[in-house]
């Protein structure tokens, strides 16, 4: 266990070094920030879509965030920097899990940073009540568990680039998956079966995605969501992210280094 904190708390180390991170802190809060001065252009639904722009940028803050796993892994390998921990007494499943963890907390950070700013934003906006973010931030916190997993599985068996692709695509289609099975009930029988394994692989983010119904909650009076579904998505993630991780650990364990 000290060695996956170890290597979970260089791994966090690592990523808040980057400057890049700290611009692009300081970008989303004053996009975030401006989104309430477009009043004109939104035909009156600035708050909505201060809501809406706010919670979507914290969503790509997580994703971008957990994009690096993917990259990193891979990278390590082929610089042998991998190849020395694991020739000391760390296991497979301890570097792994190690980078899991470090990615994953260094998201759940960023996150935490930007919803902060953004419910501070929220705060002076009139009748707005920022604690009706609380579900949606936690939506992206399950989204982020599910993608890094993706990311530790990509990166066990793919390249940098490829495993970041992937894990993109996942991101992408995973908002997707609807659309995905309309596609398969259109097709042939040999597309329809590739489709729907692939509706059936892909995590269904969309029960994550809160945004459109608390921007609602908070300007439009609509029903709040309910705890039950909060609870219910965020098992539904844990379980998906359990299962790709154990992927990850089973298909990197058979990894030649």
């Amino acid at each position: 266990m000290d060695n996956v904190l170890a290597i979970a708390g260089s791994t966090y180390a690592q990523h808040a070094k980057s400057k890049a991170l700290y611009l692009l802190w300081i970008l989303l809060i004053v996009l975030i920030t401006s989104a309430n001065r477009y009043d004109v252009l939104s035909i009156g639904r600035s708050k909505v879509l201060l809501v809406d722009l706010g919670l979507a940028l914290i969503s790509l803050v997580g994703a971008g965030s957990v994009l690096v796993l993917g990259f990193e892994v891979p990278r390590e390998l082929r610089q042998k920097v991998a190849e020395n921990l694991l020739s000391k007494p760390v296991g497979r499943d301890q570097y792994l899990t190690g980078k899991f963890l470090g990615t994953v907390l260094f998201a759940v950070c960023n996150i935490l940073f930007v919803a902060v700013g953004f419910a501070i934003v929220v705060l002076f906006t009139k009748d707005a009540e920022p604690q009706e973010l609380i579900i949606p931030t936690l939506g992206v916190i399950g989204m982020v568990l599910m993608l890094a997993a993706m990311g530790a599985l990509f990166g066990s068996f793919m390249g940098e680039v490829p495993a970041v692709i992937a894990t993109f695509l996942v991101f992408w289609f995973g908002h997707s998956t609807q659309v995905v099975a309309k596609m398969a009930d259109q097709t042939g029988s040999v597309a329809r079966a590739v489709l729907r394994t692939i509706y059936g692989i892909l995590p269904n983010l969309d029960l994550l995605n809160t945004r459109a119904a608390s921007s609602q909650t908070l300007f439009a009076g609509a029903a709040p969501i309910t705890a039950a579904y909060t609870i219910e998505s965020l098992g539904y993630a844990l379980l998906y992210t359990l299962v790709i991780f154990l992927a990850a650990l089973l298909v990197f364990r058979q990894r030649d280094l």
